[in-house]
């Protein structure tokens, strides 16, 4: 049965609809009742029965009955069928947490409070009681609910049950649709570019970390919103873009309660809520296994760990365990868009000094922040950037749905200082930031030195503990890359795996020491190419192999029109093979006396929830460069 319609003002309130859908349970099991009233005559205790089971279907048994219901079911069903009983009962916190949801965010108040405990008693004595409690005719009873409000002190009856929450691994699974589910329901529709569906769906309705074990985690969708939007898409096209249907889903109104008191006030929780927002995850308090009932309702915003609890388990937040702590996010863009719109309201709603505190939440939510750095550096405004910083703290340069970090677009201007602040100043791990390739043209930050001629300005502060990752081939790796698969394949059929030249190639072969040198001399010595056989591939391929093809893509980009290059790796090998005689802006111009030869837009962000805002690089070449062009 499902408790999701026993909701109430008031004990009576909650009772009255508690009896009436007992008595719609009873209802499909007629046949009981008329194998009890067959053998109402031969036995009194069937003529008891009978008429409890009567009580029932009316909806006028006692309050007593209506305890013992689920258990006096349980009975007929054992002793009928001569099997004990499952007993599956849905949303069995709803009557519960409807009040509980109104009550969160309001002033501390006593009758209210009762009211709440009176429910929890209620519902745990009538689910828990006689259910659980020393029924012979019970094999199981679960319950399914999105906050624990059962009341676990002795004489509940709910003291033996066992807790699965969300981050615990049991049944992790089935809290959501798997990746492969995703794809097979994708699948079923038949789409003309199923892909770009799936992409959107990972976007917005994905993003909930589930453990499967105590060090690994999976993600899984929203499944509501899955079957909401691929029911849309099939009805609207495949053109027709995600939506939230959070709010339409009638969920928890707890993140609106919560916002009415603390999301724009200066309080610690605020702050930790506004920290999650602004920087994507914090490390919070949390208790999986936290029981709502052993705190005062009112006072649930002064405890973080009921505070993380809430959120979490109405699917606010998602959660990774680092360590000891829990590391807390939004799991995203659907439940973004919710915090987007719950704060846009209460921003209607404001009428005083708060309002500041909402509105750079708004802002947070849709990351301005990352489009006031990105201009603050293309205008090398170092002020701006301190003044951001300031006002963040210590703010992370990278996000999951930026195509560039901070250090990618710095790394093409001529301010050292807007450098060295950056690197003060963010929170991320350095390291990966300066070696991270962005996400649309692949290049590291060292790469985007090199673009604007700044790597002996900037190399000093960075170290050499990066590389560039397009750079051109030697003459002897770009000769051996581009022989090596018809050397290899020659030497297979050619040569005896016992010659000479294999041992001598095999001897000078070493997983540690494989040097283009070498390579070129052992062709030399032995004048022949087939000397790469069997015994020394296996030093080779691992190795080798990725070598090659990192050549191999240098070599497929293509040059020999800059005026239609679309990508900066273009501007870069262009960059290579023309040394200094060419360099890359950061915006649409170039400097005096310098001509432009071609400029490339892309935006910021992966995804336009976020905005479209743009970063133009310009591929600029010096006058003499232009003289010579033809010749070159």
């Amino acid at each position: 049965m499902s408790l999701k319609d026993v909701i109430g003002n008031s004990v009576k309130e909650i009772e009255d609809k508690l009896r009436l859908e007992v008595s719609k349970l009873f209802s499909n099991y007629v046949y009981l009742y008329n194998e009890l009233h067959s053998k109402q005559e031969k036995n009194p205790v069937d003529d008891e029965n009978l008429q409890k089971f009567t009580n029932i279907i009316r909806k006028t048994a006692s309050i007593e009955e209506l305890k013992d219901s689920i258990r006096f079911l349980s009975e007929l069903l054992h002793k009928r069928h001569g099997e004990r009983v499952y007993i599956l009962i849905d949303e069995y916190d709803k009557p519960v947490n409807s009040l509980l949801e109104e009550y969160i965010g309001q002033e501390k108040n006593q009758e209210k409070d009762k009211l709440i405990k009176e429910t929890v008693n209620f519902i745990s004595q009538t689910i828990c009681g006689s259910v659980s409690k020393t029924n012979p005719h019970l094999e199981k009873l679960i319950l399914i609910g999105i906050f624990d409000t059962t009341q676990k002190e002795s004489g509940s009856g709910c003291n033996n049950i066992k807790i699965f929450g969300i981050s615990d691994s049991n049944f992790s699974r089935y809290f959501g649709f798997s990746e492969d589910e995703v794809r097979g329901l994708v699948a079923k529709f038949k789409f003309t570019n199923p892909e770009s569906i799936l992409a959107k769906i990972k976007d917005w309705y994905n993003g909930y970390s589930m453990p499967i074990s105590t060090e690994q985690y999976i993600e899984t969708y929203t499944p509501w919103a899955v079957m909401n939007y691929l029911n849309d898409v099939q009805k609207k096209g495949e053109s027709f873009l995600p939506q939230n249907y959070w709010t339409q889903s009638g969920a928890s109104t707890i993140l609106q309660n919560l916002f009415k008191k603390e999301a724009c006030v200066d309080s610690e929780l605020s702050n930790k809520l506004q920290n999650i927002i602004s920087q994507n995850s914090l490390s919070l308090e949390f208790d999986q296994h936290i029981s709502l009932f052993k705190y005062g309702f009112g006072d649930f915003f002064d405890n973080e760990k009921i505070f993380t609890y809430l959120l979490l388990n109405s699917g606010y937040l998602t959660t990774k365990k680092d360590g000891l702590k829990y590391v807390f996010s939004i799991p995203n863009f659907e439940v973004r868009q919710e915090f987007v719109e719950v704060v846009e309201n209460q921003i209607k709603s404001i009428k005083n000094s708060n309002y500041d505190v909402c509105s750079k939440l708004l802002d947070d939510l849709h990351k301005k922040q990352h489009i006031e750095v990105f201009s603050a550096i293309k205008s090398g405004n170092q002020t701006a950037i301190d003044r951001i910083f300031k006002k963040g703290s210590k703010i992370k340069c990278s996000d999951e749905d930026l195509n560039f970090n901070y250090f990618h677009v710095a790394s093409l201007s001529k301010n050292v200082d807007i450098l060295n602040s950056l690197l003060s100043r963010c929170s991320d791990n350095i390291a990966e930031l300066l070696n991270a390739r962005d996400k649309v043209f692949g290049l590291n930050v060292k790469d985007y030195m090199q673009l604007n001629n700044n790597l002996d300005q900037f190399q000093p502060l960075l170290g050499d503990n990066i590389s560039e990752v397009l750079k051109a081939p030697t003459t002897y790796e770009s000769i051996l890359c581009n022989q090596f698969a018809w050397y290899g394949l020659y030497s297979l059929v050619v040569c005896p795996a016992g010659t000479a030249a294999v041992k001598f190639v095999s001897k000078i072969f070493t997983p540690k020491d494989i040097s283009s040198t070498k390579l070129y001399l052992t062709f030399v010595a032995t004048g022949t190419g087939v000397t790469i056989a069997k015994d020394s591939l296996k030093y080779f391929d691992q190795y080798k192999l990725s070598y090659c093809k990192e050549y191999g893509d240098y070599h497929g980009i293509d040059t020999k029109s800059p005026q239609d290059f679309n990508s900066l790796r273009q501007f870069k090998k262009y960059y290579i093979e023309n040394e200094q005689q060419v360099y890359v802006a950061l915006g649409n111009s170039c400097n005096d006396n310098d001509t432009k030869l071609q400029s490339i837009n892309t935006t910021i962000f992966d995804n336009p929830f976020y905005g479209t805002e743009e970063l133009t690089f310009t591929l600029c070449g010096s006058n003499v460069f232009e003289n010579s062009h033809s010749e070159l």
